[in-house]
């Protein structure tokens, strides 16, 4: 009797053994993979109560990948928001913050140096406009991917920040839920953008095919060429080093295809030259 008692018991402890899982194992490591995904909650989708089973839903879905340490800066003149934004990117374990700046002078003046590879800034910085911030941001740092955070009333300008070198556009309701899939996105070469924010960038470009091109380009090969790269996000130098003539000729150049374009800005340039290919592609398939 005494021995069938201690088989029993024996039995017992080994199924207890089995069910508990391992230090170490799948079970275990599933719940320190956290990205801050979206939830329909009034709780931030970033606290840890609600990490398990966002990250559960992640991994079956395998749509998201990071590396180890993502080096992030964050340039907002709101104090209120900057701070808002360190917090969010600091629940992302793969994300090392090198620092949060209120202009672009004082962030150059440390990641120069510390050489960043996203940068989250915000859409208004006083005493200048997105496209000269994103310019000086691209001159000092090549290779930097810069996603512009926006308020609601700033979603007419995504089109303007796209076509000025932004690597993505996302309106700051939208964050919490997109932030981890935004870094992801933007690092494996894509255009994150907030669906209000698309709408409001694509519109010119619709309304422009639409109205279908008031005429054949009057441009010359070069200043084709100038037009195209820069509608691909290059900057000015990069246009002269691409097609190897000097900085000034491409100034010239891009200032008589606004002229004869009849616009004033990148963007509108971009537009009409968009509709203009599109309606190429028409012509040949038709």
């Amino acid at each position: 009797m005494r021995c069938r008692k201690t088989s029993r018991t024996s039995s017992s402890s080994s199924a207890r053994a089995r069910s508990t899982p391992r230090r170490g194992s799948r079970t275990a490591s599933a719940s320190t993979m956290c990205p801050p995904d979206s939830i329909s909650s009034p709780t931030p989708p970033w606290e840890p109560s609600r990490r398990s089973s966002m990250c559960a839903e992640i991994k079956r879905k395998k749509q998201y990948t990071m590396v180890a340490t993502l080096p992030v800066a964050v340039i907002e003149e709101d104090a209120e928001q900057r701070i808002a934004l360190v917090e969010m990117l600091s629940s992302v374990s793969e994300v090392r913050l090198l620092g949060a700046f209120e202009n672009v002078e004082r962030a150059l003046s440390t990641l120069v140096h510390e050489r960043p590879k996203v940068v989250m800034m915000g859409a208004r910085i006083s005493g200048t406009s997105t496209p000269q911030c994103l310019s000086r941001l691209k001159k000092a740092l090549p290779n930097l991917l810069i996603v512009i955070v926006a308020g609601h009333r700033n979603s007419c300008g995504a089109f303007e920040a796209l076509a000025s070198g932004a690597s993505g556009y996302l309106l700051r309701r939208d964050l919490p839920g997109r932030l981890y899939g935004a870094l992801v996105d933007v690092l494996s070469g894509g255009y994150p953008i907030s669906s209000l924010a698309a709408r409001e960038a694509f519109t010119p470009v619709m309304k422009a095919r639409e109205e279908g091109p008031k005429k054949e380009f009057s441009l010359t090969d070069r200043e084709l060429d100038c037009l195209r790269l820069v509608s691909e996000g290059k900057l000015m130098k990069e246009v002269a080093d691409e097609l190897d003539i000097g900085f000034e000729t491409v100034r010239t150049h891009v200032r008589r295809l606004y002229r004869k374009l009849d616009v004033h800005t990148r963007a509108q340039a971009i537009v009409k030259y968009l509709a203009y290919e599109d309606s190429r592609r028409h012509e040949t398939f038709s």
